[in-house]
């Protein structure tokens, strides 16, 4: 990364400043608080590849967005902090959209208020087990 006109009198951040860029999730920006501390504590945790608001066309069905996704693994994590996702309708529009990304070869983790605040330090670790799992499947011989 260079940094120059951006950087105020000719000055380059400190060694902690372009620690924090490399560390950022990248891709578009986090719809809620509750994905941007998913997707910082996943990072923090070792889980590489990861990005946010991956988009995914399935032909014949339309465009999707995850809000995270590690797409080298084909796996999608969703959460769903908000109400919509709980009702009736929301929950059939989810299912029929994890449905439609199977048939791609992808699979869906959701995330629901249970796996978040006291309980994330458990979730963030069950994902990283998950993690480990999918890539030790998708190494060659494995």
């Amino acid at each position: 990364m260079t940094f120059g006109a951006s950087c105020s009198r000719g000055r380059r951040p400190g060694g902690s400043g372009l620690n924090m860029l490399d560390d950022r999730v990248p891709g578009g920006p986090a719809e809620s608080h509750a994905e941007f501390i998913v997707g910082e504590a996943l990072a923090a945790v070792g889980i590489r590849g990861l990005v946010r608001q991956h988009r995914l066309a399935v032909p014949g069905v339309g465009r999707f967005r995850f809000d995270l996704a590690v797409p080298d693994l084909r796996w999608a994590i969703e959460v769903d902090a908000f109400p919509p996702h709980r009702e009736t309708a929301g929950h059939r529009a989810d299912l029929r959209r994890d449905a439609a990304v199977a048939s791609m070869g992808w699979s869906t983790t959701r995330l629901g208020p249970r796996d978040l605040g006291v309980a994330l330090d458990g979730t963030v670790q069950h994902l990283r087990a998950e993690f480990h799992r999918r890539r030790q499947q998708a190494l060659p011989g494995a």
